[in-house]
């Protein structure tokens, strides 16, 4: 399979569901949010509604990651939910939530297959071409 159908396959979901999420964290209620086990729901609102909206950048960076040109803002996309993702955890922890890690652990084991797939490999081939 070509490393842009990887990119593809990998970044999509990615993008779903950080859109999915961070729209919720940005626009419904704490009430829904708690109810949801959203991380947010136990940071300050206004706190919480900017990670909505962070979530919502991300999802625009992996899906303007899929084409080749723009393969830097999957980078920062990737980097973004695996940030997120051990943030998340941590919260999760504390408050006792641990039925959310492997959802935690699941995206960011994603994040970090986009990064190597995407970028990393990207990056080597560039290095072999200009030792050739």
């Amino acid at each position: 399979m070509s490393r842009n159908l990887w990119c593809v396959l990998l970044a999509l979901p990615l993008a779903a569901f950080f859109a999915f999420v961070g729209w919720h964290k940005t626009v419904s209620p704490l009430s829904d949010l708690a109810k949801h086990g959203a991380y947010t729901a136990h940071l300050p609102e206004w706190l919480g509604r900017l990670a909505g909206v962070t979530e919502l950048l991300c999802a625009l960076a992996l899906v303007a990651g899929i084409v080749p040109r723009w393969r830097s803002a999957a980078k920062w996309g990737a980097l973004y939910v695996f940030g997120s993702q051990i943030i998340a955890g941590t919260i999760h922890i504390m408050y006792g939530e641990t039925q959310s890690l492997p959802a935690n652990a699941r995206w960011m084991a994603m994040a970090a297959a986009l990064y190597a797939v995407c970028v990393w490999r990207r990056h080597e081939t560039a290095d072999r071409e200009e030792l050739a």
